[in-house]
């Protein structure tokens, strides 16, 4: 009897116990969640941050990028809203160029009076205000006497075109100004009929010459420039030009052949204004590239950020 009376007593310990330990058992694992819980929202709101951090890196060099690039497109509107603009100018100026050269005959007069050289002073500057008007940049855009090329012809002599008219791509042109308008202005002076016709073949014939002797000096083929195989003799007055043609159109087709073009200030400025503006098109094209470089640097850290 003492015995069962002493397993009641140990069954009813160890049930207390059992009750004891299962709620011992509860507690842990309450904490042990809400431990867990805590973790999980720690770990959360960290990797939020971090996220959030990152996603702030990449966002803020795009919205530069962006704004960059939108500023850059309100440039290009503003650019051809100016283009289109000023296209009556531009006519003006050709206008205003042409009569201004053609005024240029009395400096003309006053320079054939000296020597060679004031001559192909004059020459330079006529083509000098040509190139102005046409808005090239001295120095990057073309540059006078070669400077810095150090051109040599075949033989090692030193080589100095008038004007060198840069290019994108490292390409050139190149223009001569120094033929001579002697015989030329002997012919607008002339007294009589007899001597103008001699003076315009005269003119006739140093414009020849001197096509021959700049066809002998094979700029295209100097490694220091990448040059077409045709030069540009520009002709400070149009009226030279015109007095030449109308009498003999031969001149034009024989400088072709030895791939020399004779232009006029008025086409000259032509040609000038297409190089204008192919440069124009060279920097919108490498504003393009860039930010098209650019968004794609932005895709590879975005592609970067999700994986």
């Amino acid at each position: 009897k003492d015995e069962a009376i002493g397993l009641q007593v140990e069954v009813a310990s160890l049930t207390t116990e059992n009750k004891h330990l299962k709620g011992r058992e509860e507690e842990v694992k309450n904490a042990i969640d809400l431990h867990a819980a805590r973790l999980l929202n720690t770990t959360a709101d960290s990797l939020a941050e971090k996220q959030n951090t990152k996603l702030s890196d990449i966002i803020k060099p795009l919205k530069k990028e962006l704004d960059e690039f939108k500023s850059k497109r309100e440039k290009d509107k503003v650019d051809a809203a100016e283009d289109l603009g000023t296209l009556k100018q531009e006519l003006k100026t050709l206008t205003t160029l042409n009569q201004t050269l053609s005024t240029d005959a009395k400096e003309l007069t006053v320079a054939l009076k000296g020597d060679q050289k004031a001559q192909g002073n004059w020459g330079e500057l006529k083509l000098r205000k040509v190139l102005e008007a046409s808005n090239l940049k001295a120095g990057s855009e073309y540059i006078e006497q070669g400077e810095g090329l150090d051109l040599k012809d075949e033989n090692g002599k030193r080589q100095q075109p008038d004007f060198i008219i840069n290019l994108p791509d490292d390409k050139h042109l190149i223009i001569d100004s120094k033929v001579s308008l002697v015989a030329y202005e002997r012919y607008v002076n002339a007294d009589n009929d007899a001597e103008k016709q001699k003076s315009l073949d005269d003119h006739i014939k140093s414009v020849n010459n001197h096509v021959d002797e700049l066809s002998k000096k094979h700029y295209h083929a100097n490694d220091a420039i990448s040059s077409p195989e045709f030069v540009f003799i520009f002709m400070g007055l149009e009226s030279a030009l015109i007095a030449a043609l109308d009498h003999d159109m031969s001149i034009a087709t024989n400088a072709w052949d030895k791939n020399i073009i004779i232009v006029s200030p008025s086409l000259m400025l032509a040609s000038l204004k297409s190089v204008a503006a192919v440069w124009k098109h060279e920097k919108q094209t490498r504003n393009a590239i860039e930010i098209a470089t650019k968004a794609g640097s932005f895709y590879d850290k975005l592609v970067g950020f999700v994986e």
